[in-house]
């Protein structure tokens, strides 16, 4: 029996093969990354028109297996409303493991993106005065 560290592999042509959890049914895998998916320019950046374009083409939620840098894949949720409930739903779902901090060879969470509540609240209570439109606008 599988335990669940086990893990089964994406085959595919356009993408080397990486895990796959095995609560992630077969089904909801797609083969899309923000650099190499059709439609795109070959360049280091990606194309990031291409990329929302090809993205919304799909499911509304679908599991890659490219797109992060510890390599163990994500949820992708393209569409505005979905998104919006994950985002207001912190029992569920959380803003640790992003990929901020890692683009710069870090682990420490960017503060207040990465950080769930109660810690975000404080932050964000310490921000909001400082990033309201009228004092954005004073800029």
């Amino acid at each position: 029996m599988p335990t669940a560290s086990h893990e089964r592999s994406l085959d595919s042509g356009a993408v080397k093969s990486r895990p796959v959890p095995d609560h992630v049914p077969p089904e909801m895998v797609r083969d899309f990354s923000l650099f190499t998916s059709p439609g795109m320019l070959p360049t280091a950046n990606g194309d990031p028109h291409a990329a929302v374009a090809c993205v919304h083409a799909g499911p509304p939620i679908f599991y890659s297996t490219s797109n992060t840098r510890d390599g163990r894949g994500t949820w992708v949720i393209t569409r505005a409303s979905d998104q919006r409930r994950v985002l207001q739903d912190t029992e569920t779902f959380s803003s640790h493991r992003s990929i901020f901090a890692s683009v710069l060879g870090e682990s420490w969470p960017m503060i207040p993106l990465e950080l769930d509540p109660p810690f975000h609240g404080v932050f964000r209570s310490l921000l909001n005065p400082l990033l309201s439109p009228k004092r954005v606008m004073a800029l």
